[in-house]
């Protein structure tokens, strides 16, 4: 078996020597939200657990609409998502919306290179490389090329999954982190309205519940009762430094 991380926040015992436990404590997190309800939708549990013992800042990246009070009720939305999963309040860069990096002009870039200088975080999450979204996808590309070292946790969002063997990285977490989500996602009520959000993220957290435990963790044909009760948010680890 390939060998895996994990945030174990629900203290599981007898796992297999391939699997290695993770913890993160007093760091510096920065985590990358292109739209304003990315956080919640793709890592919002995670991020809920690792925000008791780090200082975790998100920062929202592009407008995401050119009507004006739309930008503005998306980032009060974001403000009530952080107060619940107990982070910082969110920074917005409001960056225009392009499908190209060539597309940015070089003020913008400059803006997003001296965020992230002056805060200089030790960790940041943020969409997959691959991700087919051309707004998450500039969003990694822009940071990658900012960046100077950090540990990075790739993540995926219902739009654009991990392969069976592509992430190295798996968040165990309880009921209580599930409800903290759900209850994040639902903040964002403009965008449920267009989509059911917090159903696409139920599903994707009883998909991996459900899969992963046998797939990455125990083996195919291996008891995984333990497993009933808990949920999954999947990474690609990186470090950076």
């Amino acid at each position: 078996m390939k060998e895996i991380n994990i945030f174990n926040f629900v203290k599981l015992k007898g796992l297999p020597s391939w699997v290695k436990e993770k913890k993160i404590e007093g760091k510096n997190i920065l985590v990358v939200s292109p739209h304003s309800d990315d956080i919640s939708v793709s890592c919002g549990a995670t991020v809920f657990f690792l925000s008791k013992k780090n200082r975790i800042l998100p920062v929202l990246f592009f407008k995401g609409s050119e009507d004006k009070k739309m930008v503005k009720k998306r980032e009060k939305e974001m403000k009530k998502e952080s107060k619940v999963l107990g982070i910082e309040k969110p920074v917005f860069l409001r960056l225009n919306s392009h499908d190209e990096k060539s597309s940015f002009s070089k003020t913008e870039i400059f803006l997003v290179k001296e965020f992230f200088r002056k805060y200089n975080p030790d960790i940041v999450f943020l969409p997959k490389k691959d991700d087919p979204h051309p707004r998450h996808r500039l969003a990694t590309e822009i940071t990658l090329d900012v960046l100077e070292k950090s540990s990075l946790f790739f993540y995926e969002t219902p739009w654009s999954l991990f392969g069976n063997m592509e992430f190295n990285l798996i968040s165990v977490f309880n009921k209580k982190a599930f409800s903290k989500k759900l209850k994040s996602i639902k903040r964002h009520s403009s965008q449920l309205k267009r989509i059911p959000l917090d159903k696409m993220a139920e599903n994707l957290l009883e998909l991996r519940r459900l899969i992963v435990p046998e797939q990455r963790i125990k083996g195919y044909g291996e008891k995984v009762e333990e497993f009933s009760d808990h949920f999954m948010e999947c990474f690609i680890y990186e470090n950076n430094n």
